[in-house]
């Protein structure tokens, strides 16, 4: 009876590390990769998109600051437009 026990803890030890094993190897290729990693790249675009927000922001308040000391038209003259031409 202890043979036939043992014999059962074997099997049951022996299927999950092949499972466990099997997961492993799943990761490590190339679809396991990128599907690890899809995720990180709609963060990092969210990342991207929460800066650039930011940044609209803080261009506006920096505008609005120079207006009210009487140099905010001759700076929106010279900044570059959205797609980087400008006077500059």
């Amino acid at each position: 009876m202890k043979r036939l026990f043992w014999l059962a803890v074997g099997a049951a030890v022996g299927v999950l590390a092949a499972r466990q094993l099997a997961r492993s190897a799943r990761q490590l290729t190339p679809a396991g990769v990128a599907e690890r990693l899809g995720g990180l790249g709609e963060a990092f675009q969210d990342f991207v998109d929460d800066v650039r927000a930011g940044m609209a922001e803080r261009e506006l308040e920096l505008l609005a600051m120079l207006e009210e000391h009487g140099q905010g038209q001759a700076v929106k003259n010279r900044a570059p437009d959205r797609d980087g031409k400008g006077e500059y």
